[in-house]
């Protein structure tokens, strides 16, 4: 598969995001504090070794899911395709939740989601979600773009806004797909906006 420049920057931005936070994670396994950064030297190798072998994931697989910082890795399912011919990828809830007519409720899914400049994640509404129970996605359709992955507010957790549009409350239970995926590309003007995005849901265009 060949890349764009863009998208082999945005893959080595990964690739150094994935190594920085390994690193993060191993000082704080160590117990490390401000005053034994001295610790972190002998530690600089490996994020190194660590950064190469990730940038060659990403070129092989440049698009994929991890779960959020803070959630329990044990806990989490990573979204699936259902079939070999499915072109979303489904989400979970994770917790019990009961939506009441007319009321908007927001799902955790404790994932985030990582893709090369050049391609959007866009999520929809199941089918049975919406035909079956009457519920829709809020904001119609969720854009996730590649710069909100790792974003310092949170992380570049997605999150399902769910709006019940039926007379009746509707239960949703932990482990029900409640959304799908999909991994698309798109062209730009060639054009380089200045705003770089610095937090996370809203957080351009102000």
């Amino acid at each position: 598969m060949k890349f764009t420049e863009k998208q082999v920057v945005s893959l080595l931005k990964i690739a150094m995001d994935k190594s920085l936070k390994d690193m993060i994670d191993t000082a704080k396994k160590a117990g490390m504090d401000k005053e034994e950064v001295k610790k972190l030297v002998p530690l600089a190798v490996s994020p190194m070794v660590a950064m190469t072998d990730n940038l060659v994931e990403c070129l092989e697989n440049p698009r994929g899911f991890e779960v959020v910082t803070g959630f329990d890795s044990a806990l989490i399912e990573l979204p699936k395709r259902g079939t070999m011919d499915s072109a979303c990828y489904d989400f979970k809830a994770i917790k019990d939740t009961v939506i009441k007519p007319g009321e908007v409720s927001i799902f955790e899914t404790g994932v985030k989601a990582y893709m090369p400049y050049g391609e959007v994640l866009k999520i929809y509404v199941r089918s049975s979600i919406g035909i079956k129970r009457g519920l829709m996605l809020a904001n119609g359709t969720a854009i996730i773009d590649s710069d909100y992955y790792n974003n310092d507010n949170n992380d570049g957790h997605i999150m399902i806004a769910l709006r019940n549009m039926s007379e009746s409350p509707v239960e949703i239970k932990a482990g029900e797909r409640i959304a799908q995926g999909m991994f698309q590309s798109f062209l730009d003007c060639g054009d380089c906006p200045d705003e770089i995005r610095s937090g996370g849901i809203g957080s351009t265009g102000k």
